[in-house]
C-alpha cells in the first residue's frame, strides 16, 4: 500500500474519530456526588434511581406532573406552586435520562416509559387513581399510561402535548441521517448538544423560574453529565411523538376526564392538535391560549393555573377542607 494512501486513511480516521471522542470527553459521571446536588429524594426501580419530590399538604389530592423531552421536573415550578397554594399535593420526578435521575442504556420507547411510570407510582405507594398533568413529550407518556391503565388515572391534563401533530412533522435530510444506526450515532454525538440547545435559543423563560445558578435552572447543565445525550438519541429514534391518535381513541372509550391546553403561537406543537383532540375525545375540554407558546405553563402560568383548577373542581377533585402538614 502506498504511503499516500496510508496517510489518507490516517487523516480520514482522525477526522471521524477525534471529534467523536472529544464530544464526550468532558462528560461528568452520574454518581453519588452528582446526586448530592439534588433537591429531592431517590427511589430505586428496575432500571435505576429516579429523582422525585413531594410538595404540598400530605392530605391534599395527589397530582403527578410529567415533564417533557429537554427540561426536567423544575419546568413545573410555577404550576406546582399554584397547585400547592390551592391545597393539592404534587409529585414531581425526573424521567430516566433527565435531571438527577439515572441514565440507563435502554430503548426509551413507549414500553420503557410505561414501566417507569408504573414502577415509580408503585414504589411511592400510589395504587389508587391519581391526577396526571403532562407537558409536551410528557403528554405522550401520560396518554399512553392512561390508555393502558385507565383505572389508575382520575383526571388527565395535557399542556401543549406531543402525540398529535407537530409543526415540523416530516423529517429533514439531517434528521433522517441522525436516525440511521451508524452514521446517525456519529452525527448525534457531534451535533446533539447544539440540536437541543442552540446558541440563539431563549431559555430565559425556564431559567427565571428558579432562584439559583444550580443545574435545576439551566437545561443545558444536565447535558454535561454522561448519558443525557444518549437518552435523547434513543427518545428521538424510538418514542413516537406524533400521530398517536390511537392512544386518544383508547382514552375516549374510558371515563377519564381530559383537559387539553394549547397555545396558538406554539412553534413545536401544531395548533391543529387542539381540534384533533376535541374530535378524538368529544368529552374533552379543549382550551387555546391566544399567543401562548410551547412554554405556556411558564409564560402564561396564571391562565394555565385557572384552567386546570377549574377543570379539577368540575371533576370533583377538590382541595381538603383542612390542610395537613406540608413537605
Amino acid at each position: 500500500m502506498r504511503k499516500s494512501t496510508i496517510l489518507i486513511y490516517i487523516v480520514v480516521t482522525a477526522i471521524v474519530v477525534v471529534p467523536y471522542i472529544a464530544a464526550g470527553w468532558s462528560e461528568l459521571p452520574v454518581d453519588e456526588n452528582f446526586r448530592k446536588q439534588a433537591p429531592g429524594e431517590f427511589v430505586q426501580i428496575t432500571n435505576g434511581k429516579i429523582h422525585y419530590r413531594w410538595l404540598g399538604s400530605q392530605s391534599g389530592e395527589i397530582i403527578v406532573l410529567i415533564h417533557g423531552v429537554s427540561v426536567p421536573q423544575y419546568v413545573f415550578s410555577q404550576t406546582a406552586a399554584a397547585l400547592i397554594d390551592s391545597g393539592y399535593r404534587v409529585l414531581l420526578f425526573d424521567h430516566f435520562g433527565h435531571g438527577y435521575s439515572d441514565r440507563p442504556i435502554a430503548e426509551y420507547d413507549a414500553d420503557f416509559f410505561d414501566q417507569q411510570m408504573v414502577e415509580v407510582l408503585n414504589a411511592l405507594g400510589l395504587h389508587e387513581p391519581v391526577n396526571l398533568g403532562a407537558l409536551s413529550m410528557g403528554g405522550v407518556i401520560a396518554a399512553d399510561f392512561t390508555a393502558r391503565h385507565p383505572e389508575r388515572v382520575k383526571t388527565l391534563t395535557l399542556f401543549a402535548p406531543a402525540g398529535l401533530r407537530l409543526v415540523n412533522d416530516s423529517d429533514s435530510a439531517l434528521v433522517s441521517l441522525m436516525k440511521a444506526p451508524v452514521i446517525g450515532n456519529w452525527l448525534w454525538r457531534i451535533v446533539a448538544r447544539d440540536f437541543y440547545f442552540p446558541e440563539d435559543d431563549d431559555n430565559t423563560a425556564v431559567e427565571d423560574i428558579v432562584s439559583d445558578e444550580s443545574m435545576q435552572g439551566v437545561p443545558e447543565r444536565q447535558a454535561e453529565y454522561e448519558g443525557y445525550l444518549m437518552a435523547q438519541r434513543q427518545i428521538f429514534r424510538n418514542l413516537q411523538l406524533s400521530h398517536r391518535d390511537d392512544l386518544l381513541r383508547t382514552i375516549a372509550a374510558t371515563s377519564v376526564p381530559v383537559l387539553g391546553i394549547f397555545g396558538d403561537a406554539d412553534e413545536t406543537i401544531s395548533i391543529e392538535s387542539a381540534a384533533l383532540l376535541a374530535d378524538l375525545i368529544p368529552r374533552a375540554r379543549v382550551e387555546i391560549i391566544s399567543g401562548g407558546t410551547h412554554h405556556l405553563n411558564i409564560h402564561r402560568w396564571s391562565e394555565v393555573r385557572d384552567l386546570m383548577l377549574s377543570f379539577l373542581r368540575n371533576n370533583g377533585v377538590i382541595r381538603p377542607s383542612a390542610e395537613g402538614p406540608t413537605e
